[in-house]
């Protein structure tokens, strides 16, 4: 549920005449899934038997403040950000929700479940998504295959394969039409059609016409899409503000943009030029005066100068939401 990039879906190749027979193909491809479950089962319960063994062996998720004081310990085997004054963990392959002290106020009961957003907050139940109030209740029955939080006061759902948009009492604002698409923001949602990505207003009108691979929501006035393998900017009305050249990107936040050259990462200004000159393993999108960074394979924080802020330390970071960001550390 989180805000990946929006991809164009790619084309499977077909069967060749003289090719394998779909029985054979068929059982063959049976054997190979049962085969991977039977896998998977035994490494889980052979992992799950080795963290008991040796807790400190395994990173686990925990909040830290502003200025890196960790004040949620490491104990949940996931967490997503606080928003609304709640976030999202993990106990034991089910997700509730803490409050800012750790304390937890839904219990954990969900298989998945995704960040509040306008008072309601996605989980999924018995294979289906739906969304509940911050008080845990049912606000809108579980009926969808996949979901998006609310924005602008619509949630991208998908129904049979198709997406569209319902509003906050569940009713479709957006005929399910797209293959794909993300939530909205600043009037606009990113949407494939055809394999190609474009962005639509709120009443499902095409603003920017479906032409690129990938699109990223707008913010702060630009989109971050991908167009032959390169990634750009473009504006509010599709025209390109940095020309796609860079290997990969996040979204634009706080006056500059992630990007890849090479195999390291930086910071790029709106009209394209390095404000921090890429030097990094990976870099997350600013927020809150921060942003996250990996050097030495290993997490930390930087401001706007790129100076660090908060040392790299943690197995993993993510970013900085209601004065908390969540961490991976060993206990």
């Amino acid at each position: 549920m989180s805000q990946q990039p929006i991809d164009s879906p790619r084309k499977e190749p077909g069967l060749r005449k003289g090719g394998v027979p779909w029985a054979n193909l068929l059982f063959l491809v049976c054997l190979a899934v049962l085969l991977v479950l039977v896998v998977a089962s035994i490494y889980a319960d052979r992992r799950a038997r080795d963290r008991d063994d040796d807790p400190e062996a395994y990173p686990l998720f925990g909040f830290i403040n502003l200025k890196g004081q960790v004040v949620i310990n490491t104990q949940y085997d996931f967490a997503h950000d606080f928003s609304e004054g709640l976030a999202v963990i993990e106990i034991d392959a089910r997700r509730g929700y803490i409050d800012r002290t750790g304390k937890m106020v839904i219990d954990a009961v969900y298989v998945d479940a995704g960040p509040f957003r306008e008072g309601l907050a996605a989980v999924q139940l018995d294979g289906k998504y739906g969304y509940i109030d911050t008080h845990g209740r049912l606000a809108i029955v579980p009926r969808f295959d996949r979901v998006s939080s609310f924005c602008q006061g619509r949630a991208a759902v998908c129904l049979d394969g198709r997406y569209g948009y319902i509003d906050h009492d569940g009713a479709i604002l957006i005929e399910p039409r797209f293959e794909a698409a993300m939530a909205y923001s600043e009037d606009r949602a990113a949407v494939v059609v055809n394999g190609r990505a474009g962005y639509i207003d709120l009443e499902g009108n095409f603003v920017i016409e479906p032409q690129f691979d990938s699109a990223l929501p707008f913010s702060n006035g630009l989109a971050t899409v991908r167009v032959e393998r390169k990634w750009g900017c473009i504006d509010h009305q599709g025209n390109f503000t940095i020309q796609p050249r860079f290997n990969d990107a996040r979204e634009f936040r706080q006056g500059l943009l992630p990007v890849q050259e090479g195999h390291v990462w930086g910071y790029a200004r709106p009209d394209g030029t390095f404000a921090i000159k890429p030097r990094f393993e990976r870099a997350m999108s600013f927020s809150q005066g921060l942003a996250v960074v990996k050097e030495d394979g290993l997490y930390g924080y930087i401001d706007i100068s790129g100076a660090y802020v908060i040392s790299p330390q943690f197995e993993h970071a993510y970013n900085f939401v209601e004065g908390l960001a969540r961490v991976r550390m060993r206990p």
